[in-house]
């Protein structure tokens, strides 16, 4: 009792001596309000068009240089290619290109290092991966658009070869994210990637019945094709982003 009496005068004395400064209440108030702003307390929603300009200004130029050459290579092979049906096929092969090389950046940028800093986000993190892969979606269907649009004068029907690529784009996209959200490495998703480029060619290549039969196609029955590969998109998306904070990103294996 007396040893613990002893180091309680101790530190008595020690306060006297140091010169503990007053904190003025507003001081503590403003450091609270800053640490409240910037800490996650509940996960704030911003503006979608903030968020857009966040993640294009944020994207890889990597991502910029391969979906230019994506479309200067379509429409160089689609120009030179010998028939309308050659020309379905290499653009159904490309029609999802983009879509997966942006998922991709989204899988192999979210490093370890990053969800840390995830955690102190005060925004909505599933929120921003969303609007990047919706932004790789839009471009998809940008690039598509222009593809169509300079190579129209090698394509029987254009609108019917840009539904279809559209089409395309969203299944594949589909398949891309449940394998994403299952996984949650990137390998796989490279490997829906090539896979669907090299089966696309050798179908096409090997069986133009194929081709005669998506160019037979009438415009209703590929709106309601493109309606429900739209939806599926759509789920998975929404599949993925729900998971988003339990995947472990960033790998390849």
């Amino acid at each position: 009792m007396e040893k613990s009496s002893n180091e309680e005068k101790h530190i008595e004395q020690l306060f006297k001596r140091v010169n503990i400064p007053q904190i003025p209440e507003q001081q503590i108030e403003s450091v609270v309000q800053m640490a409240a702003d910037y800490l996650p307390v509940e996960r704030k929603r911003i503006n979608l068009w903030d968020i857009a300009i966040l993640q294009l200004t944020t994207t890889s130029i990597v991502f910029w240089a391969a979906c230019a050459a994506f479309m200067a290579i379509t429409v160089l092979s689609i120009g030179s290619a010998k028939s309308s049906l050659s020309a379905l096929g290499i653009f159904v092969a490309g029609a999802p290109v983009p879509l997966l090389l942006s998922l991709l950046e989204v899988i192999t940028t979210r490093t370890p290092a990053v969800i840390e800093l995830e955690k102190a986000c005060k925004y909505n993190v599933s929120q921003l991966y969303v609007v990047k892969i919706m932004i790789g979606t839009v471009l998809n269907v940008a690039l598509l658009a222009l593809v169509t649009t300079f190579t129209s004068q090698n394509l029987i029907t254009p609108l019917k070869m840009f539904l279809t690529g559209s089409t395309t784009m969203f299944f594949i996209g589909f398949l891309a994210l449940l394998i994403a959200t299952k996984f949650g490495q990137s390998l796989p998703v490279m490997g829906i990637l090539a896979g669907w480029i090299i089966a696309a060619v050798m179908l096409f290549q090997n069986r133009q019945e194929l081709a005669m039969m998506l160019l037979n196609i009438r415009l209703l029955p590929l709106l309601v094709l493109l309606g429900v590969s739209t939806m599926l998109f759509i789920f998975s998306l929404h599949a993925f982003s729900h998971q988003l904070t339990t995947l472990d990103l960033g790998g390849t294996c």
